[in-house]
C-alpha cells in the first residue's frame, strides 16, 4: 500500500541491502560412544566395500585389506579428535595414525589382520568382520 502511494506522488523507493541471513543448524553434541559406533560401522563399510572377506586365499584378501587399511587410517585421522578422551590418548592417537601413513606398516598391519582373517575364514562372515575390526582397532591402542 505504501509502494503506491510512493509511485503516484513521484517519491522513490529507497533499496536497503540486507546482508544474506543464513541459518545454521544447531550443533548436536555425540557422546564418545555414539562416536565409536559411527566409527566401527564406517570400518566395517569399507571392509565390506573392498570385498575383504570374499576370498578364502591370503594373495586375494592381503592388496583388499591394505587399500582398506589405508582408508580406514583417513577415516581415523578425521575423527581422531572425538575418539581419544583426553589430551595424552589424542596424541598418542596421532602419533599411530601418522605412523600408519607409511607403508611399511600398514604392510605390518595389513598382515596381521590378513593372518587373522585366514585363520579364522570358516567362521560366519559377521563374526569375522567383527575380530577383524577389534584387531584393526587395537592396532591404534582402542578398545571396542
Amino acid at each position: 500500500m505504501v509502494n503506491i502511494f510512493k509511485k503516484l506522488f513521484g517519491q522513490r523507493e529507497e533499496e536497503i541491502e540486507l546482508p544474506p541471513i543464513r541459518i545454521e543448524k544447531p550443533v548436536i553434541k555425540k557422546n564418545s560412544e555414539e562416536i565409536r559406533r559411527e566409527v566401527y560401522g564406517k570400518i566395517a563399510d569399507i571392509l565390506y566395500g573392498e570385498g575383504v572377506f570374499s576370498s578364502h586365499s591370503g594373495y586375494d584378501t592381503y592388496p583388499r585389506l591394505k587399500r582398506s587399511l589405508q582408508r580406514i587410517n583417513s577415516v581415523m585421522d578425521i575423527e581422531k579428535e572425538a575418539m581419544a578422551p583426553n589430551e595424552r590418548d589424542l596424541r598418542e592417537l596421532k602419533e599411530k595414525i601418522l605412523n600408519y601413513k607409511e607403508d611399511k606398516n600398514v604392510s605390518m598391519v595389513s598382515h596381521d589382520v590378513c593372518r587373522l582373517i585366514i585363520k579364522q575364514r570358516h567362521v560366519e562372515p559377521s563374526i569375522l568382520n567383527e575380530l577383524a575390526i577389534g584387531r584393526i582397532l587395537s592396532w591404534y591402542g582402542l578398545d571396542y
